[in-house]
């Protein structure tokens, strides 16, 4: 996590954007999201919850040989449940613009 940069949620699908581009023709690009208050978990305590968010983090890249830091790049953001779905309708264009270099799968014949 030392590595991964916060970002605001523009800036965030900026660079999203930027990751499908450069890993188009090899490479994997991994969106995640999970809700989460950006507090460390209590078992005790309950939270509100107007309190959470959507926590989203993108990862391109690959790990290193051996054990060695490779050329990850990961970015996240926090989203408020309010904004979500216009953050979440940008994303998926973004996504969906993205989507052109993945390969049909061949169908098998019946013999």
């Amino acid at each position: 996590w030392l590595s991964m940069v916060q970002l605001d949620e523009n800036r965030f699908l900026t660079e999203l954007g930027r990751m499908y581009e450069r890993h188009k023709s090899s490479g994997s690009v991994w969106v995640t999201m999970k809700c989460s208050n950006g507090k460390p978990r209590s078992r005790t305590r309950e939270y509100p919850r107007e309190e959470y968010k959507c926590l989203v983090r993108a990862v391109a890249g690959k790990a290193g040989k051996g054990g060695k830091p490779g050329k990850k790049k990961e970015i996240a953001t926090m989203v408020g449940t309010v904004q979500f779905p216009k953050f979440q309708q940008a994303m998926i264009v973004i996504m969906k613009a993205n989507m052109d270099a993945l390969k049909k799968k061949e169908k098998m014949r019946k013999a």
